[in-house]
């Protein structure tokens, strides 16, 4: 088969798996490089020319083997977290795994394990030149799927010339493989992209990653560099099956109250007056008069525990933002309306935020939150992305969706430059000292474990929620390309954002027309008040759907708790059960309302057997303390799957009555 025929071929089984990737591949407009037959020491092969050089300084084949030999003794993994013992466990996972603790206690084996397995779920390859040793290394490392990071377009569309695409995901298939490419020369992105990939679809699997670099270019050292710093974001659980319940009832609740009013994703006239984003970092401290000289000619947003330190300094913001549906925010916002009163002031947030927090404003704006069962199944036309994982990025993600363009951070710190400086002295944090005393959830995420590069230069400690923070504010230009998002913080850098001393920042707002771009606002959501359509047979349909996922999945452990425990064939099947499909929402609910919970009980036999199957005592006392509380664990979502349904299906039939009358 010829070179081109096999491009041809190869197109097609690319399309079948990634039809965007396919599509640009077939449509470069030109290829700067070539592909070109050459001999080193006598044996011939092929090379890239890139113009004023070659590619490979040697025949590649022989560099590849070479390349793969020395990785083999010694190869670079990433390896997962052991067993946890939760702050204060509240969902059936946490209790699961506190229960694995003990028996861990028991055993002896509370610390992890030094032995490694020599398998792992996954592996992450920077750079794919011409390719060849993608295939010696699906061969020689026991893993399932592949990731291949590439910086330019022009070496698949080589590499498609000489590989054969079939072969490798065929060979792959036989193991319930994959293989993935991802082609971005922004290392951020490419970053990013693997760590959301990572954990929508393999994140049971992450523990022992295999981490191969094929070539030292700059974008694949700052991939490298960015990723092991991410590493902590590849580990991050994608959602508990509890949290998806509460927010379903708290949607539901909030979604039938007549007085919100509903963010709906399309065009918004420009605003032109400065929309400040008020975070309650220590740096906040330092623009207090700044937003006092200023108020009447900006829009303020305050973002969680940031409303308190604005009170009380005597500022009121136009609107208040909120995320998290736990109780703290609730109760801490009462406290500030018992002191100062929320007249004026609009209450912006997810529609999973708890309905006591909507009844306390008089007017609120709730906008449907990305990746949340809620959303799946009421709000799939108007989903809101980028708008976590911190309160802060839902505040610049909602102020540049109502058409703001000149957008302004200030205590949006997300660390700090002393570790136990860690929030404004006026936000609840630290101006009640009995706060983080009190607040386990508060003080953990008050805590900072890495360093990283400051906004206005240095190093800032910070974490990995504030990380993740970060990432998703440097997209945000991705959907508002016209967006100028000034950072005051002395925080962590936020790539995308211009730097700026509160102290030489030029705002350029009028208070007639910041006055008049208030009122527009709320009038732009005065039509969405009171707009929540229910359908009945959706929610019945629903309700049977889940049920079948319950019966499903028990089905599948069952099977596997019989004869030899092969871990990965029972990934696969777990798997099979959370089928995600983009256009199905019945799917994409039953994905979001499980997937994480499943995994993590999963992990809790991918991260401990690997260990311990050399040692047949404790692998026979762990596989019966996994079979009996992993089961436990699937009747008690089963259980609480029925109560939530029932009590769904109940409140919708009163709420179309009431409709009615």
């Amino acid at each position: 088969m010829s070179n081109t025929e096999l491009f041809k071929r190869n197109l097609e089984v690319l399309r079948g798996r990634q039809k965007v990737l396919a599509h640009l591949v077939e449509n470069l407009s030109y290829v700067h490089t070539k592909l070109i037959e050459t001999e080193y020491d006598g044996v011939k092969g092929y090379n890239l020319d890139l113009g004023s050089t070659l590619f490979y300084n040697e025949n590649p084949i022989n560099l590849v083997q070479k390349q793969v030999d020395k990785y083999l003794e010694n190869p670079s993994r990433i390896h997962g977290g052991w067993l946890f013992k939760p702050v204060a466990p509240w969902t059936v996972t946490e209790f699961l795994y506190e229960k694995a603790c003990h028996w861990a206690d028991e055993h002896g084996i509370m610390q992890r394990p030094t032995a490694k397995p020599e398998d792992g779920g996954i592996a992450i390859i920077l750079g794919l030149g011409l390719g060849y040793h993608i295939e010696r290394l699906i061969d020689e490392l026991d893993c399932r799927i592949f990731y291949i990071a590439e910086e330019h377009i022009e070496f698949l569309y080589h590499f498609m010339h000489l590989q054969d695409l079939e072969k490798i995901y065929k060979k792959l298939a036989e193991r319930g493989g994959d293989i993935r490419f991802l082609i971005e020369e922004d290392p951020d992105t490419v970053v990013a992209q693997i760590n959301v990939t990572i954990r929508q679809n393999d994140f049971g699997i992450v523990d022992g990653a295999f981490f191969f670099t094929h070539y030292q270019s700059k974008t694949m050292l700052d991939i490298r560099t960015k990723y092991v710093e991410a590493i902590p974001l590849m580990n991050m659980n994608p959602g508990f099956f509890d949290d998806e319940c509460v927010m379903m009832r708290n949607s539901f609740a909030n979604l039938t109250n007549e007085k919100v009013s509903l963010y709906r994703i399309g065009g918004k006239l420009k605003k032109n007056t400065p929309a400040i984003i008020v975070g309650s970092g220590p740096s906040l401290d330092g623009c207090i008069e700044l937003i006092k000289n200023k108020r009447n000619e900006i829009i303020v947003f305050s973002c969680g525990t940031a409303l308190g330190a604005l009170l009380r300094n005597g500022i009121r913001p136009d609107y208040h933002v909120e995320l998290e549906n736990t109780s703290g925010p609730p109760q801490i916002v009462k406290d500030l309306k018992d002191g100062y009163g929320l007249d004026g002031i609009d209450l912006i947030a997810p529609t999973t935020v708890r309905p006591e927090m909507v009844e306390m404003f008089d007017r609120s704006i709730l906008f449907y939150r990305d990746s949340v069962t809620a959303t799946h199944f009421w709000g799939e036309r108007d989903t809101v992305s980028l708008a976590a994982p911190t309160v802060s990025n839902t505040g610049a993600r909602i102020a540049a969706g109502l058409g703001f363009e000149n957008i302004y951070l200030v205590g949006v710190d997300l660390g700090a430059r002393e570790p136990d400086s860690h929030h404004s002295k006026d936000s609840i944090y630290l101006a009640d000292e009995t706060f983080l005393e009190n607040s386990p959830a508060h003080a953990a995420a008050s805590k900072y474990n890495n360093v990283q590069r400051g906004n206005l230069g240095g190093n800032v400690y910070t974490n990995t929620s504030f990380q993740a923070s970060a990432v998703a504010m440097g997209h945000l230009f991705i959907l508002f390309p016209t967006i100028k998002l000034v950072n005051l913080s002395d925080g962590i850098r936020i790539k995308g954002t211009i730097p700026c001393l509160p102290e030489v920042v030029r705002l350029s707002g009028t208070e007639k027309e910041a006055a008049y771009e208030k009122k527009l606002i709320t009038k732009e959501f005065e039509a969405t008040r009171n707009s929540f359509d229910l359908s009945l047979d959706e929610l019945l349909r629903l309700q049977s759907e889940l049920l079948f996922d319950c019966e499903n999945i028990k089905k599948v452990f069952d099977k596997h708790f019989v004869g030899e425990f092969d871990v990965y064939a029972f990934y696969r099947d777990i798997k099979s059960c959370l089928f995600y499909s983009a256009s199905d929402k019945f799917k994409r609910v039953r994905h979001a309302m499980y997937y994480g919970t499943y995994m993590l009980i999963f992990q809790l036999a991918f991260i401990v057997v690997r260990r311990v199957k050399d040692q047949p005592e404790i692998f026979n006392s762990y596989m019966e303390f996994y079979k009996r509380e992993s089961i436990a664990s699937l009747n008690e979502v089963q259980r609480q799957t029925i109560e939530l349904m029932e009590e769904l299906v109940e409140r919708g039939e009163h709420y179309l009555q009431k409709k009615e009358q």
